[in-house]
């Protein structure tokens, strides 16, 4: 009996390498690389695609309420880089580039 389960585990490795095999020749058959390579031709034509008309950005976007002082000065304190925020850095990411200084 163990050696039937042994020729069946057997048979089923090689069926299963044969359909490996017969599939990595298939990949192989239909590879092809690229090594030359050009822009979109609607790149070259200069053809742009216009937004949707339903589609506002938000900079375009008119304020049909009064908005608070408060709630203002909030949003462009959250729209300030973190070396305007706080004193120093807060994560170790933030210490490359965090003194900075145009030369």
């Amino acid at each position: 009996m163990a050696s039937n389960n042994a020729k069946s585990d057997n048979h089923k490795q090689a069926v299963s390498d044969a359909i490996f095999i017969e599939r990595i020749k298939k990949e192989n058959k239909y590879y092809k690389i690229y090594d030359s390579y050009t822009l979109n031709k609607n790149i070259t034509k200069k053809l742009v695609n216009t937004e949707k008309p339903q589609c506002v950005s938000v900079q375009d976007r008119k304020l049909t309420e009064d908005v608070d002082d408060e709630y203002i000065k909030l949003v462009e304190y959250s729209n300030l880089p973190p070396n305007k925020k706080y004193v120093l850095p807060i994560t170790e990411s933030q210490n490359y580039g965090w003194d900075s200084k145009v030369l």
